[in-house]
């Protein structure tokens, strides 16, 4: 008997030193938060979200990036479109990416340097600008007279974002927004959102837990962390001298593998399992939600793996999350207040 309470005693004391120790955490799963279940066969497993209205979801392609499927998001219809530009062979199709943003695309290429387009669904698109600005695939078009893109300093030796205002030499460039803790490449890694309906911008980290709200010129409105507990990069580097790269030297810790806005909320695709999880057990994708207002975690909740393909892209769209695995698109109806 006395060996039996001295063992649920040594249970309970393990189990509050794991919650309250600095390596753990632990998730909050309200139940039937995902309803009315419905998919579409895509063809291909190239797509990505390019943006939405209240009635389309329009997905770029990485292997066809002048090409944008509309589908309407009750899978009902489906639409090809394509963009039309005056100089399409100076472009870098294979790192170009599109974006959808009130009934206008964009199309951008930083490899050649920058190159912009805009335009609509039935009109050519039209060259905004071109300049020796390079950057990534992480860009926002703020409107067809502004963009925030993710570049490389060469003189800070570190990535850092840049606002441009097209058609003139103005580039506002951001000072200690993103922090560098090893490389300032690889450890600064993150993705770029732009929060329409606030009108701002948010950076979360891959490799940390933290993300950051911004104003349009690059102000820092707040800094916060996700519930995780990885403060520091964790990454290895090598160099590879006959190719003049740096590359990992063995598989980084992801934290934060991508992110989207919705209804005053950002959705975190965690790569990490929490304390009340069993990652053998694991059938789905865990998503964190976090309330945009003051940056507090609200709760997660699990999608499930769809033909046995991984999540690859994600997006909310009113009451309804999107995601794509491989060829497919799926839809659940969000039960969230």
């Amino acid at each position: 008997m006395l060996a039996g309470v001295l063992i649920i005693v040594c249970l309970y004391s393990y189990s509050t030193f794991r919650l309250s120790h600095k390596s753990s955490f632990t998730r909050l799963f309200p139940a039937h938060l995902l309803t009315d279940f419905r998919f579409a066969d895509l063809q291909y497993n190239s797509y990505y979200f390019a943006g939405s209205d209240a009635q389309t979801i329009y997905l770029g392609n990485y292997t066809a990036a002048d090409k944008v499927l509309a589908i309407t998001t009750d899978f009902i219809n489906r639409q090809s479109i394509s963009l039309i530009t005056a100089d399409s062979e100076k472009i870098n199709w294979e790192r170009a990416r599109v974006i959808t943003k009130e009934n206008k695309f964009y199309l951008g290429e930083g490899s050649s340097p920058a190159m912009l387009y805009t335009g609509s669904a039935t009109d050519a698109m039209t060259r905004v600008q071109m300049d020796s600005l390079h950057f990534d695939r992480d860009w926002v078009p703020l409107s067809p007279a502004s963009y925030v893109v993710r570049t490389y300093s060469t003189t800070m030796k570190q990535n850092i974002l840049v606002k441009k205002i097209t058609g003139t030499d103005t580039v506002i460039q951001s000072q200690g927004i993103l922090e560098k803790q090893i490389d300032g490449k690889f450890c600064t890694d993150g993705v770029l959102l732009f929060d329409k309906e606030h009108f701002r911008l948010i950076y979360i980290y891959n490799y940390r837990n933290q993300f950051i709200v911004m104003d349009t010129n690059l102000h820092i409105i707040s800094k916060y962390k996700t519930i995780d507990t990885t403060t520091q990069a964790k990454i290895t580097l090598d160099t590879i001298k006959a190719e003049s790269r740096v590359t990992f030297s063995s598989p980084p810790l992801m934290v934060n593998k991508r992110a989207c806005i919705g209804a005053n909320k950002l959705f975190v695709n965690s790569a990490l399992s929490a304390d009340n999880e069993t990652p053998l057990g694991k059938l789905g994708t865990d998503i964190d939600v976090y309330n945009l207002k003051d940056g507090t975690y609200l709760f997660s909740f699990s999608v499930p793996s769809f033909r046995n393909e991984k999540l690859t892209a994600m997006a909310v769209v009113t009451d309804r999350l999107y995601c794509i695995f491989g060829k497919w698109l799926v839809s659940y109806r969000l039960h969230i207040k």
